[in-house]
């Protein structure tokens, strides 16, 4: 089992989410947690289907500071 952590802030933008798509390919982990995703829940679930988890987890943003995912 493997576990990623990042503190991504502001998975919202296009750039972010091309760079977690360049950590997850190489190191495939099973379990994938995210703080400070400045996103809605909603967001944070689906963009962890089209990474290829089944599983999440999502807690929203409070404005522009918080949010937290966690993709299994």
């Amino acid at each position: 089992m493997s576990i990623l952590s990042w503190n991504c802030r502001d998975i919202g933008n296009d750039a972010t989410v091309r760079e977690l798509r360049t950590l997850v390919r190489p190191f495939a982990p099973s379990v994938l947690c995210l703080q400070e995703t400045q996103v809605g829940s909603m967001r944070a679930q689906n963009l962890s289907f089209t990474l290829g988890f089944q599983n999440s987890f999502a807690v929203s943003s409070s404005g522009q500071s918080g949010g937290l995912a966690i993709w299994i």
